[in-house]
């Protein structure tokens, strides 16, 4: 995308079928913005089109959004839902109330969500479907028996995003779709189980090339932290993750449900702790492999299985011939304040423990 994309304009808490897209007259709907746009001026196939959504006033679906009349968006040409306050990107979050339904069913490439709350999803799928080349970036997510966010497609990013109550022990906080390829990219997010909902698992990787890194997870029951199943695992990389139980019996990181093709596989910087319920494992890597990559510098504490590896899944060692990954005396968070999406810095910043040196990234003193 070379120049800005088209900007348009949706006022939730205005008359639906009104406005022309301005500042001034927003659009008071988004299914009729996109009708708009796509009968005239017509979709951007240039440089995309980039619709923000005014907070303060939901968005409330009577279906998922339709792209048949405004077109089908491509990596090239965008389509970008971005909420504001007052001006154009001014980190202002735009409110999708889904009632039910995937916000678009049909994502195809190059759908992204910037500063949204989507919530009230469907029991059977996700809030928020990411296809190729797409992005869900510093969104809130939640609400929903279903996924939180899904990836279906090469390239997609959620990053940033606070995805929190959903699923029913079936379905994910993150979820990666099967069979697509490419690199995936899910980083910096903070997940955590709710009050009235069960996790199955935070982070469910069903793909190879996909980059899992720097993601702070809150979670309790039976639900894993970061779970990787399907047949191959080939460049997958998770670091620098930090996964918390309140003694569950889950597992923090799960790798051993995965094909035996685990070529290019990185398990470098996490921590895993608080799994300790019955059966439950900070971090399991015992599945045999088709050659397997480094790993090491992985922390654990208060698990009943602290750490289990395999030794042909995982053949390259790290510098100096050592993994030093190291089960911690004490925790190696500070938990100072509230496990909260605000304060999620504080709350798991690092303890002087050990060789911890950084929350999720545990390091050789």
């Amino acid at each position: 995308m070379s120049n800005p994309p088209s900007d348009y304009y949706v006022d939730p808490s205005i008359a639906a079928d009104s406005g022309t897209g301005t500042t001034g007259d927003p659009y008071g709907d988004l299914q009729y913005a996109l009708n708009q746009v796509g009968t005239s001026p017509g979709r951007n196939a240039t440089n995309g089109d980039r619709f923000n959504v005014k907070a303060g006033t939901d968005e409330v679906l009577t279906a998922a959004l339709s792209l048949a009349t405004y077109g089908t968006p491509a990596y090239t040409g965008p389509l970008i839902f971005q909420g504001y306050t007052s001006s154009q990107g001014d980190g202002g979050m735009g409110g999708i109330d889904c009632n039910g339904n995937t916000a678009i069913t049909n994502a195809g490439s190059g759908i992204c969500w910037y500063d949204m709350h989507a919530h009230n999803g469907p029991s059977a799928d996700a809030i928020l479907l990411v296809g190729k080349w797409g992005a869900v970036v510093n969104c809130e997510v939640n609400n929903s028996n279903g996924h939180g966010i899904a990836t279906n497609g090469n390239g997609g990013t959620i990053a940033g995003c606070n995805v929190y109550d959903v699923g029913d022990s079936t379905h994910d906080g993150i979820h990666v779709l099967a069979g697509n390829g490419e690199i995936k990219r899910i980083f910096n997010n903070y997940i955590k189980q709710g009050a009235s909902r069960t996790m199955r698992s935070a982070i469910y990787v069903n793909d190879e090339e996909t980059t899992v890194c720097s993601n702070i997870i809150s979670i309790d029951g039976a639900s894993d932290g970061i779970y990787a199943a399907g047949a191959n695992a080939w460049n997958l990389c998770i670091d620098g993750n930090t996964i918390v139980s309140s003694a569950g019996t889950g597992q923090g990181i799960d790798l051993s449900a995965h094909g035996n093709n685990l070529l290019g596989l990185i398990l470098t910087n996490n921590y895993a702790e608080g799994f300790s319920g019955t059966g439950g494992v900070g971090i399991n890597a015992t599945q045999d492999s088709n050659g397997g990559g480094p790993y090491g510098m992985n922390a654990v504490y208060n698990n009943v299985t602290q750490i289990v590896f395999n030794a042909e899944t995982f053949k390259r060692l790290l510098a100096g011939g050592s993994e030093d990954n190291e089960t911690l005396t004490a925790s190696g968070l500070a938990k100072s304040g509230s496990d909260t999406f605000a304060n999620r810095f504080t709350y798991f910043a690092p303890a002087d423990e050990g060789n911890m040196q950084a929350g999720g990234f545990p390091q050789a003193a």
